[in-house]
């Protein structure tokens, strides 16, 4: 009788132990959401207004197919929407204009099932913006006189940014408001320019050059004063040939003996 009360129940116990193993392995886990770290290479407080940070994501039942990323900026509010990378790092130009900027960098995980990471990775900044420098290099001098029309150029320096995404804005006189704008280094006033009141007449003339950095910060302003000649009509018109080669041209010489011949 004992012999069989025990075969019974070790076909009952094996059973039992099926079913409940069945249950554990058919109970379905919720999705957990990634998560997000970032990081910064160097210090935090008050940096260059151009940065470089790294961010990575993980996910415990999955895989991180990429991120959203944004700038909450009062300079620059639109950077405030979320942007999808697949990077993860970046180098960053924050606008700041006012030679400070203090915005806050957030960026978030997203799972392969579209999950994001719910408390995304915060990073409150300090930016600081030195303004860049301009200098006339080339320009008319005290004594000169041009007709409706002239080339000037300049050196420039941004000590904390990249020159080469500078740009400058140039103007006649009292039109600040409405200046050329150029990202070159050498720039021709148009004649339009010179007009007053629709006309071109003779006066002393001042130009002026203002540097714009990458982060918005505008630097000091260079200037030069001349003569501008108003054209002049009938038997007495004459036509002004400008020498606009520099010394240091290999032409140089060439181009001299031509002017001097005409």
């Amino acid at each position: 009788m004992m012999r069989a009360l025990l075969r019974l129940a070790l076909p009952l116990a094996v059973l039992g132990a099926l079913a409940y193993g069945c249950g554990v392995k058919g109970t379905l886990r919720p999705d957990l959401p990634p998560e997000t770290t970032l990081f910064v290479n160097g210090a935090v407080d008050t940096v260059n207004h151009v940065v470089k940070l790294y961010w990575f994501g993980s996910d415990a039942d999955g895989t991180v197919s990429g991120y959203e990323i944004r700038f909450m900026n009062p300079a620059a509010p639109a950077d405030t929407n979320w942007m999808f990378t697949t990077r993860t790092d970046s180098v960053f130009t924050v606008p700041s204009p006012s030679g400070f900027a203090a915005p806050v960098f957030e960026v978030r995980s997203i799972d392969n099932t579209g999950q994001r990471d719910p408390s995304p990775a915060r990073q409150d900044f300090k930016f600081s913006n030195q303004p860049p420098t301009v200098m006339l290099s080339q320009k008319p001098g005290v004594n000169d006189t041009t007709f409706a029309s002239v080339t000037v150029s300049w050196n420039a320096n941004d000590p904390d940014g990249d020159g080469s995404k500078m740009q400058f804005r140039v103007w006649l006189d009292g039109n600040e408001a409405s200046p050329e704008i150029t990202a070159l280094r050498r720039f021709t006033m148009p004649t339009a320019q010179f007009r007053v009141a629709g006309a071109l007449t003779s006066a002393y003339r001042k130009l002026y050059v203002q540097a714009i950095d990458d982060g918005g910060r505008a630097g000091n302003v260079d200037s030069v004063r001349w003569f501008v000649r108003k054209p002049t009509t009938g038997d007495r018109a004459r036509l002004l040939i400008v020498d606009d080669v520099p010394t240091s041209n290999t032409s140089n010489a060439r181009f001299d003996s031509l002017f001097a011949n005409n």
